[in-house]
């Protein structure tokens, strides 16, 4: 399964998507972030790995990459396509993040997905994530 495809809200602050997440590995594994905007949605992060993996949000001006695509407070449709050692984002039709790192690939190939809540601090109320139409198909290497 290379592809994922799915449209999300959250009222949370940070939400991600995780992909090829290994079975019993520690908290590694690349995830795509989902928050309200403009923000860093859609850009790739390496939990417990390097950080922000997303080329575009490498060098001193990081800040000015921050995506605008989110349409808070309703659904937004976030797609993402991993072939290979190439992740790619999409958020409502717009291209976000393109990455391609081969070492990463090698050892996180294939993996479960998972639907991530981050920590929610000291926050107290009732809160929610809430998603819908997720289509997952695979998707041949060249």
């Amino acid at each position: 399964m290379n592809r994922r495809h799915f449209m999300g809200s959250c009222d949370l602050g940070a939400v991600a998507l995780a992909i090829r997440q290994a079975i019993g590995a520690a908290q590694n594994w690349p995830q795509v972030e989902i928050a309200a905007g403009p923000g860093l949605s859609g850009f790739i992060y390496g939990e417990g790995l390097k950080g922000w993996m997303s080329p575009e949000l490498k060098g001193e001006n990081k800040g000015a990459n921050k995506t605008s695509h989110v349409k808070n407070g309703e659904w937004n449709q976030y797609r993402v396509l991993a072939v290979g050692p190439r992740i790619q984002t999409w958020i409502n039709g717009q291209p976000v993040a393109d990455l391609n790192d081969a070492e990463v690939y090698k050892t996180y190939a294939k993996g479960l997905i998972g639907l991530q809540v981050h920590g929610v601090g000291k926050e107290k109320g009732v809160m929610q994530v809430r998603w819908r139409n997720i289509k997952i198909r695979p998707i041949e290497s060249k």
